[in-house]
């Protein structure tokens, strides 16, 4: 995959949310978004200032309710879901 990105081949030209943290306790937080430019180039990227690696699973429920709003607003965002739920 990085091989292909350093080549200018991206993986996938699709819209793609890469979430990473500052408290990543598996990578560090910028290794993660540093990846994604090599996945492709229709990519957002979302750096939470104290998520766990798995931001959903995440002890404090208020940075889930915070992933899980950012990602609802990105799914809105780029059509995949209606505002709402609705979608």
């Amino acid at each position: 995959m990085r091989r292909a990105g350093r080549a200018g081949h991206p993986i996938t030209l699709k819209p793609f949310l890469v979430i990473g943290s500052k408290g990543d306790d598996v990578l560090r937080g910028n290794q993660v978004l540093r990846a994604a430019h090599a996945i492709g180039p229709s990519r957002t990227l979302l750096e939470l200032a104290y998520a766990r690696h798995d931001v959903f699973a995440s002890t404090e429920s208020a940075t889930v309710r915070s992933a899980l709003a950012h990602l609802a607003s990105w799914l809105e965002g780029e059509g995949f879901a209606d505002k709402g739920g609705e979608g």
